[in-house]
């Protein structure tokens, strides 16, 4: 038979001497058009997003001829001769094991699947992965934001319900910025999952997936720029109650006093003249008069 790109339109008994071997994934038979044998290796689940539920109908698959036998096109030859076809590889135990494909609607499916081999997919995820390491990076940058952001600094002058609202618009921050970077990730590299194809359910799946894929990477960027901004905003809420909603710090201070006594404390208001008051980590205010006050420093905290 002579070399000729077409598809083989079968009949129910072209595929009766199929066999499927389900360890290795392969079915063997005859071309239905030029009557060598071959071996198909067909793939029971793709790269994609989403999961799909498992059904015994078998799923469609694009079957071109590899006979390996010379076939005459003018004069080159070829190892197969050129036509391809539509099967159904059914589960196991469904005698006969191979049928001819019968739906026209699922072979467009079965086209883009056969397009997107097993080499193909592995390329593709390998480049998406190469791209996530950056992600995956920048993720992880975010605890240096947390870090700065939830340092105890920012809460030394923050009392009450403000303290509260600084916490939680950091943490609001931290959280939507990594989703963020998330979602724009997945916008430019996708978020490949493994989808049983081996039903015609899964198959369509896949499919709507695959046409899906540019409005799905459309949101996902848009989603992306909206959560950025929510945590810009909230990290200026942050700062705003960090600037203008703190309390000036109390001076802690230690007076030694003319006999050698120590008294360390917060340095509190006085109204009587000539005094000054303190109070102490005991919780007393304590007043000492200027007279009894050999030195005064300033200090960190109290020695206990």
């Amino acid at each position: 038979m002579r070399y000729l790109v077409d598809e083989v339109r079968l009949t129910p008994g072209d595929l009766a001497d199929w066999t499927v071997d389900r360890n290795e994934d392969t079915a063997q038979g005859r071309c239905p058009a030029c009557h060598h044998r071959m071996t198909y290796d067909f793939e029971s689940d793709a790269v994609a997003q989403g999961i799909a539920p498992r059904e015994a109908d078998g799923a469609p698959r694009r079957i071109d001829c590899r006979c390996r036998q010379s076939h005459l096109e003018g004069v080159t030859r070829h190892p197969s001769c050129g036509r391809w076809w539509y099967a159904r590889i059914r589960p196991e135990g469904h005698v006969p094991p191979v049928v001819p494909e019968l739906d026209e609607t699922l072979k467009l499916a079965a086209d883009e699947l056969a397009a997107s081999g097993r080499v193909a997919q592995e390329a593709a995820v390998r480049a998406a992965a190469e791209k996530w390491v950056a992600g995956v990076t920048a993720l992880l940058g975010l605890f240096s934001l947390s870090g700065i952001a939830f340092g105890k600094d920012a809460f030394g002058g923050v009392a009450g319900v403000a303290k509260g609202v600084l916490a939680t618009a950091l943490i609001l921050a931290v959280v939507v910025a990594a989703l963020a970077v998330i979602s724009t990730y997945c916008a430019a590299y996708g978020w490949p999952r493994v989808v049983d194809t081996s039903n015609v359910s899964g198959l369509r799946k896949w499919w709507r997936k695959r046409r899906a894929a540019p409005r799905a990477a459309a949101d996902n960027l848009r989603r992306g720029v909206y959560l950025a901004l929510t945590a810009v905003v909230a990290l200026c809420v942050a700062a705003g109650i960090i600037w203008f909603g703190s309390a000036p710090p109390t001076p802690r201070v230690e007076v030694t006093q003319t006999d050698g006594s120590t008294v360390c404390g917060d340095l509190v208001s006085s109204t009587a003249a000539g005094t000054i008051r303190i109070h102490s980590a005991a919780g007393r205010v304590q007043t000492i008069a200027a007279g009894d006050i050999a030195k005064v420093s300033n200090v960190a905290k109290c020695e206990q």
